[in-house]
């Protein structure tokens, strides 16, 4: 399922709509506090490849093959880099 999100402000708000993370509550408050935490683990918990994968992906809405190309990777990789960081977004999440 491809996703795609525009503006650095709509960033955390839209990964959260990704994630289905919005289901924990409609409160602006608590999305603000998802928002940041998503922020913060999108910096500190992904690599530094997980993290240029998913922004470009998700954030700038390039295609996978785009981001090989720019990254000098295979396609394979980048969907493995993905995968992986989306994974780690989703267990940080679980425990909010």
């Amino acid at each position: 399922m491809r996703h795609s999100l525009q503006s650095i402000t709509e960033r955390s708000r839209n990964i959260i709509e990704f994630q289905n993370f919005s289901s924990y509550g409609t409160n602006e408050s608590e999305i603000v506090k998802m928002k940041h935490i998503l922020k913060q683990a999108v910096t500190n918990e992904l690599t530094t490849r997980q993290r240029e994968c998913v922004e470009m992906y998700f954030y700038d809405g390039m295609k996978m093959k785009e981001i090989a190309s720019l990254l000098c990777l295979s396609p394979s990789t980048v969907t493995r880099h993905i995968k992986a960081g989306v994974k780690k977004l989703k267990n940080v999440a679980k425990y909010y």
